[in-house]
């Protein structure tokens, strides 16, 4: 999201052009297009697994006669807003790699009967083994600082139709009682006011 982040700061530059000369219209277009384009870098950070399965549940829906309410989605994902992008990811680090271990956990003792598992647990095996943090971070979690949780959790909303983020703070249960406070005072503080 760094990239969305350096054209949302391109466009409000072009902004600041624009109040010092409202006839700058070079600027005005300017800063559309790269807020068209930082909004656009967003979305496609969004996950194609969770487009996949978000895809099949309102066709599994439709098919069973419902129709598609817009109150009716919540997700819920990984949190975690720090001082830096940088900072923050690296806190849940370890809190990722222990949900995962708490996955394999859980699938390895399913019954042999149940072989639905085994695809899932060689894929939770591997993660264990080579913790993928990097495309977990983009995939399936929001880490950053205040202004890239802004940015990403409004992207998810906007891209998937959410009515509710429920949003998870202690990934693994690994951080300290006072960063989770921390963490959630942030987002309370510096996110939902911008969340809208």
């Amino acid at each position: 999201m760094e990239e969305a982040a350096a054209l949302q700061h391109a466009a409000e530059w072009r902004l600041r052009k624009v109040d010092a000369d409202p006839s700058d219209a070079t600027s005005r277009a300017a800063a559309a297009l790269l807020e068209r384009l930082a909004d656009d870098v967003r979305l496609l950070g969004a996950s194609p697994l969770l487009r996949e399965y978000m895809a099949i549940y309102r066709a599994r829906l439709a098919a069973a006669g419902h129709s598609w309410q817009s109150d009716q989605m919540a997700l819920m994902l990984p949190v975690h807003v720090g001082a830096t992008t940088a900072a923050a990811g690296e806190v849940m680090r370890p809190g990722v790699h222990k949900y995962y271990k708490n996955l394999q956990a859980i699938f390895s003792r399913l019954p042999a009967s149940y072989s639905d598992h085994l695809q899932r647990l060689r894929a939770i095996d591997e993660n264990v083994a080579n913790l993928p943090f990097e495309k977990f971070c983009r995939d399936q979690a929001v880490f950053g600082d205040a202004s890239e949780v802004i940015d990403r959790l409004q992207a998810a909303r906007d891209d998937f139709g959410l009515s509710q983020i429920i949003c998870w703070f202690d990934q693994g249960s690994m951080l300290p009682r006072d960063e989770v406070e921390r963490t959630m005072r942030r987002f309370v503080d510096q996110v939902m006011p911008k969340l809208g």
